[in-house]
């Protein structure tokens, strides 16, 4: 009973700190900011968190499992390769529309990770995690003969390097989710089946 609270609180703390990151800024918010809403002690979140950072970590990888749950639940797993990768760029550019206080957390945590030790791992996984989820769409286009790019990793890492722009767009400038998949599917399938010696 007991280890339930304690996730329950943690999954509060997760939630308002998300919440706060994005009204304030990562660098502003305070476990003393965090306290007040929360009504909790500060020094109760050391029990959760060793640092501020190591509570950016925690939501930067709850946000991103929410947004592969989203972009998954838009993906219909029997279309051909093409529309499930069109539904990956749209599901993406529409998550970061629809929730930007999860994007920009999720984009402050992978900022912060090329400078900031504690999160590199962190920044490292995310990044893995949806640069296979690309290379997996790029796999199955080649079994169907959609497209024939003979290195996935590298179409893959081209990929994710242009979903990132255009979800840090989405986040900051409130971009339509559908043309913007557009433009960058249209990109993408060029470069798909432009790109075989690459």
């Amino acid at each position: 009973m007991a280890s339930s609270k304690g996730s329950k609180t943690k999954e509060k703390i997760i939630a308002t700190a998300i919440k706060l990151f994005y009204k304030k800024g990562f660098n502003i918010v305070s476990f003393q900011m965090l306290a007040e809403p929360l009504d909790m002690a500060q020094a109760s979140f050391y029990r959760y968190f060793s640092d501020k950072e190591d509570l950016l970590a925690s939501c930067a990888l709850y946000c991103a499992e929410h947004g592969r749950n989203y972009i998954d639940n838009k993906i219909n797993a029997d279309e051909p390769s093409h529309l499930q990768l069109k539904s990956y760029i749209f599901g993406n550019l529409n998550w970061a529309f629809e929730f930007p206080e999860k994007i920009h957390c999720l984009l402050t945590a992978y900022n912060c990770g090329h400078y900031r030790p504690s999160l590199k791992d962190v920044h490292k996984k995310i990044n893995d995690v949806g640069i296979e989820r690309i290379r997996r769409h790029i796999v199955r286009g080649n079994l169907e003969k959609t497209w024939q790019f003979h290195n996935a990793d590298i179409g893959a890492n081209l990929i994710h390097s242009l979903l990132y722009g255009e979800m840090t767009k989405m986040a900051n400038w409130k971009k339509d989710a559908q043309k913007a998949t557009e433009e960058i599917y249209s990109t993408v399938y060029s470069i798909l089946l432009n790109g075989r010696d690459m």
